[in-house]
């Protein structure tokens, strides 16, 4: 017999034929993670993944161990603490969305009540692009040519074509095509191959560096 169950209406219907009173926040992310795992890249299930652990790390300090007892007054002692450990204003917002956003999502399973959170995003500080100068740059290539031939492939596949670290490691062999000195990523940040144009003079050091490697190419 097969029968299509869709996996919220499955945690929905269980919840509903147990006695729980309340959602840990263990449990409570924990299905949170695996929605955002089948509905978002890799890249950004490890994100999340991340901030969520520490979250769940940091209610436990303030006495907060499950989403009974996330409130407005729960979530401005958080942002209190982070502040409290000098946290960047963009921090504070991934931390405190991500948490809004997990207890949303137990609202639509009915495991939660509904509640309004008057949590505002914090002003955050873009980054500064720094532009260097032409003497520094020659200086900083000038070093590059020191280092063996695996770091320099990676530090400039990354300065001339702004692969990511992850994609970078994940380069496969099969994927590298020096004849038109391009390089297939599969294993991208939003789960969408793409191509990457590198300079001719970098097909030396691919050839020395993939020397003995069978899939990848570091």
């Amino acid at each position: 017999m097969n029968v299509n169950i869709n996996l919220n209406d499955f945690v929905r219907e269980l919840y509903k034929a147990t006695t729980f009173d309340t959602v840990d926040l263990f449990d409570g992310f924990d299905h949170y993670l695996m929605h955002v795992k089948q509905s978002w890249s890799a890249g950004t299930y490890k994100c999340y993944k991340s901030h969520a652990l520490t979250t769940i790390k940091d209610l436990h300090s303030l006495n907060c161990v499950d989403f009974a007892k996330i409130d407005n007054q729960a979530i401005h002692r958080y942002i209190d603490l982070l502040r409290g450990r000098n946290c960047s204003n963009a921090t504070i917002n991934k931390r405190i969305q991500g948490l809004i956003r997990c207890y949303k999502f137990l609202v639509k399973l009915g495991l939660v009540p509904q509640q309004d959170f008057d949590f505002i995003k914090q002003k955050e500080t873009l980054p500064q692009l720094v532009i260097i100068d032409e003497a520094t740059l020659k200086r900083i290539l000038k070093h590059i040519e020191t280092l063996c031939d695996k770091s320099q492939l990676m530090i400039l596949l990354m300065l001339s074509t702004g692969v990511r670290r992850t994609e970078l490691s994940l380069i496969r062999l099969e994927n590298i095509d020096k004849k038109r000195n391009r390089i297939y990523l599969t294993d991208t940040k939003c789960d969408r191959g793409r191509y990457i144009f590198y300079d001719p003079s970098v097909n030396e050091l691919i050839q020395k560096v993939s020397e003995g490697n069978k899939i990848y190419l570091f």
